[in-house]
């Protein structure tokens, strides 16, 4: 029972967290990329490659979700300070 809510919980954090950062594209394809290496390693039994996939893609997505985050806070900084929401700023056309 223990295992099912601890797998709930990340499940519904991971969700939570994309829905806020919003990561795009990108991340969607490296995660993909990461859960095909992973299932290869089961395929194939090797319990070591599976490991170290494992590890390696939780660092990616760390790494990855952190710099959406971080992405976030300093466009919520830079629109907070002109006192604009996100919306009315054409991002392309003018320097902030």
């Amino acid at each position: 029972m223990f295992d099912s809510v601890k797998s709930d919980f990340v499940e519904y954090l991971l969700i939570d967290t994309k829905e806020i950062l919003k990561p795009g594209k990108e991340f969607s394809a490296k995660v993909l990329r990461s859960h095909k290496r992973i299932y290869n390693g089961l395929l194939e039994r090797d319990v070591k490659k599976i490991y170290e996939e494992m590890v390696r893609h939780f660092r990616e997505v760390e790494k990855d979700l952190f710099a959406a985050h971080k992405e976030r806070r300093i466009e919520k900084q830079i629109f907070n300070r002109i006192g604009r929401g996100k919306e009315s700023i054409p991002i392309f056309s003018r320097t902030v």
